[in-house]
């Protein structure tokens, strides 16, 4: 067991000295229900880089190896409009966390919105 706690700390120690950063979170319908299948976007403001992932059975995702930069992220899935996040900024080696919530589609709209920082 120590030695296997052990690998953990190096590795998580090699991971945030590589300058690289990782949001997680969840995505939930208005009611707080988690949607397991959404697609969770990240586009790089600076270079226009996407990186895309799908929100795992339990409703779960993590983008993992984002470089430094503000990033706008999007959440989709069936049945429900967008949400987006607009400069959401990740620092070198900074794990964020951010829980997206998508409401019933209704029209094409989609909901924007900047964090507080």
């Amino acid at each position: 067991m120590k030695t296997f706690f052990l690998f953990v700390m190096l590795s998580l120690s090699a991971w945030a000295q590589s300058g690289q950063g990782r949001i997680s979170g969840t995505v939930t319908d208005s009611s707080g229900a988690l949607l397991p299948k959404a697609l969770i976007a990240a586009t790089d403001a600076k270079t226009g880089a996407k990186r895309e992932v799908s929100v795992d059975e339990k409703g779960y995702y993590i983008l993992l190896s984002l470089s430094p930069s503000t990033y706008t992220l999007t959440a989709t899935t069936t049945n429900f409009a967008p949400s987006e996040v607009r400069e959401y900024t990740l620092s070198a080696g900074q794990e964020r966390t951010l829980n997206m919530s998508l409401g019933r589609a209704r029209s094409p709209r989609k909901s924007t919105w900047w964090p507080a920082n």
